[in-house]
């Protein structure tokens, strides 16, 4: 889904495709989460009304936990991040794989 979010046109059409908002491209990942048999899932996200709207789109259970970004990562991480993505475009999270994998115990939502 990355690739597909960085080719899109627009802001906007990447933001309707991060929230599945074409019938057919929710429909496409729905089936593979269920032919998966996907038991827990990650979603990052910018707001939690753009999770709400990616667990609504997806039927996903509306039991989660939110891990705010910055109680994983510092001040400097964040900014470092956030300079990557104006300069370069390049949408950066600044979350050490071993801290995802630390907390990835359930349901977990980054925002």
């Amino acid at each position: 889904m990355r690739e597909c979010l960085q080719k899109e046109k627009t802001k906007m059409a990447a933001v309707k495709r991060a929230i599945f908002y074409d019938q057919s491209h929710r429909r496409e990942v729905q089936e593979k989460l269920n032919i998966l048999n996907v038991d827990k899932i990650l979603i990052l996200a910018t707001s939690l009304n753009m999770v709400e709207h990616i667990i609504e789109a997806l039927n996903l259970p509306k039991k989660y936990e939110v891990i705010n970004i910055e109680d994983i990562s510092s001040k400097e991480e964040i900014e470092i991040a956030r300079r990557q993505r104006l300069k370069e475009g390049k949408h950066v999270i600044p979350v050490p794989v071993f801290e995802i994998k630390k907390v990835f115990q359930a349901t977990l939502l980054i925002q």
